[in-house]
C-alpha cells in the first residue's frame, strides 16, 4: 500500500472529548502531520456517555441501545455524528481542491449539507454517515437526489 491520507477521530476512556488529526501514512509509519483539532465534551455530554457505558456493558443484542439513550438524545448523538461526518466531508472536499462555501444551508425545499466550488463546477453535497457506500447511497431517497439536482 502507498501513503494515504488518512483523518483520525478519537474519544479516549477518559471521555474527556475528541481529537481529530489529518495524517499521511502507509499504515505502519506516518509520514506527515497535518492540522490537529479538539473538541471538548460538555458535563452533560460525559455524563450521558458514562451513563449509556454503565448500562451497555449488559447488552448482549448489537441493535439494542441504553435506556439513557432515549431517542431525543439519540437525536442529539445522531447530530454530533452527522456534523462529525460533514466535517470529515469538508476536510476531504479542500484536500481535492474545493472552497467550501456553505455548511447546513437552509432552503425553502431542503437543507444542504454542504456547498462547494473547484473550477467552476458547483458541488451540492448530502453526506451520509454509513459503514460502506452502498448503504450511504440507499440512504438518500430518490426525491433527495430530485431536489439535489
Amino acid at each position: 500500500m502507498g501513503v494515504v491520507r488518512a483523518i483520525g477521530l478519537m474519544s479516549g476512556t477518559s471521555l474527556d472529548g475528541v481529537d481529530v488529526a489529518l495524517i499521511d501514512t502507509d499504515g505502519e509509519r506516518i509520514a506527515w502531520f497535518g492540522p490537529t483539532g479538539y473538541r471538548p465534551y460538555s458535563d452533560a455530554e460525559q455524563a450521558l456517555l458514562r451513563r449509556a457505558l454503565q448500562e451497555g456493558a449488559s447488552l448482549t443484542d448489537r441493535t439494542a441501545r441504553p435506556g439513557v439513550v432515549s431517542p431525543s438524545a439519540g437525536r442529539r448523538i445522531a447530530f454530533r455524528f452527522g456534523l462529525g461526518a460533514e466535517t470529515k466531508a469538508a476536510w476531504l472536499l479542500r484536500l481535492k481542491g474545493y472552497r467550501i462555501l456553505g455548511f447546513r444551508l437552509k432552503t425553502p425545499l431542503a437543507e444542504i449539507d454542504l456547498l462547494a466550488i473547484r473550477r467552476g463546477t458547483l458541488a451540492v453535497v448530502e453526506v451520509k454517515r454509513r459503514a460502506d457506500l452502498v448503504t450511504a447511497l440507499e440512504c438518500v431517497s430518490y426525491d433527495q437526489r430530485d431536489r439535489l439536482r
